[in-house]
């Protein structure tokens, strides 16, 4: 229980920044030299491409992130409660994050839908746009 705790805690401070950073992403008023979509950091190994995608993809990861801690709590409630309804309302939570999942690789490997990529960045060719265009 303790570490499951220690877990939401940890997910609560990488959502709660990503929250905090997405309005100013929206509106490209924030630069972060590692987050640059046109300087691949030496430790991403997944080439441009899918670097590009993992930017893109700021907007959805934020809402799933909010899902996901919201879920977690009612497990971490229902390990304690006496009746299984706190499962059934985590298990409608993930049920409703899942299509937002699904966005996210949408997002990454096709640009699309537009209003889940920050404004900024909406130009840019997906993944496999990118992929076949080079000719891989």
């Amino acid at each position: 229980m303790t570490v499951a705790i220690l877990a939401v805690a940890v997910m609560l401070l990488f959502v709660g920044r990503g929250t905090y950073v997405l309005p100013q992403m929206w509106r490209g008023e924030w630069h972060y030299v590692h987050m640059d979509p046109d300087h691949v950091p030496p430790v991403w190994i997944w080439g441009k491409p899918l670097w590009q995608g993992w930017l893109r993809l700021a907007p959805v990861s934020v809402v799933v992130g909010w899902l996901v801690i919201v879920m977690m709590a009612f497990v971490l409630l229902a390990g304690d409660a006496q009746t299984g309804r706190f499962y059934d309302i985590a298990g409608i939570i993930g049920l409703a994050a899942t299509p937002f999942m699904v966005m996210g690789v949408t997002v990454v490997f096709f640009n699309r839908p537009k209003f889940m990529v920050v404004p900024n960045m909406r130009h840019q060719r997906g993944a496999v746009a990118q992929w076949l265009s080079r000719g891989q």
